[in-house]
């Protein structure tokens, strides 16, 4: 089968939300899903280090690859409003209102409980509100559910960071690098806790791994030019 399945789902699920009665479209949504593993996997939110001057929370995107598990009765139409739900919060974390993220998220969650996905897009906006312990609280739960996440590692570290466990910090953000050394948003944060911590030298070495066309190049910059003033 070929075509615009995302979009297909999408529609169906739209309809289906207006009214749940429509037992033939659910089908086709079970099916379409059943049938394109890819299409249950979504999007989480990253986090970065703003700067090494103004020290805040820039959330960003990284896309979950967990194929999602559909045994032990597991609801595939539960999923799949799920990751509607996941990606509308996404979204509105983008646009900056923040409120109707974490509804949205929190939505997601209830539906599938085991969505890392959305357990992590959750922890990243207590995280925004400066609810620190209880985005721990949530990202653990997300790392239980998906230990090979180089995503989860890397916001992990930035929870650790925001509570001042610097060594905490960079154990994890070198964690997910081991898991996953082509995610560059860990080399902000890995050479802004090496540069706290006193070793210049390796926090340098994580920035200037960040090439010119790379969305995070002005990021990597700043902080070199910061390190040459």
């Amino acid at each position: 089968m070929s075509g615009r399945i995302s979009e297909a789902i999408s529609v169906y699920e739209s309809v289906v939300q207006r009214d749940i009665s429509f037992g033939n479209l659910k089908e086709r949504i079970i099916y379409l899903s059943s049938s394109h593993p890819a299409s249950l996997r979504n999007k989480m939110l990253i986090g970065v280090i703003s700067s090494l001057e103004e020290k805040y929370l820039l959330g960003m995107w990284a896309r979950d690859g967990r194929k999602v598990e559909t045994d032990e009765g597991k609801s595939l139409l539960n999923l799949s409003f799920s990751q509607s739900h996941n990606q509308k919060g996404f979204d509105h974390y983008l646009k900056g209102t923040f409120k109707s993220a974490l509804e949205e998220f929190s939505l997601a969650e209830k539906l599938d409980e085991r969505f890392p996905a959305a357990i992590n897009n959750h922890s990243m906006v207590l995280l925004k509100e400066g609810k620190v312990g209880a985005a721990e609280a949530k990202l653990l739960r997300a790392i239980d559910e998906d230990p090979r996440s180089a995503t989860l590692y890397n916001n992990f570290g930035l929870i650790k960071y925001f509570k001042g466990d610097l060594k905490m910090a960079e154990l994890n953000f070198r964690r997910a690098l081991t898991l996953d050394h082509e995610l560059n948003p860990v080399y902000i944060n890995l050479g802004d806790v090496l540069y706290i911590l006193g070793n210049a030298k390796q926090a340098i070495s994580c920035w200037e791994r960040i090439k010119e066309f790379d969305t995070l190049s002005d990021f990597a910059k700043r902080r070199l030019m910061y390190m040459a003033v």
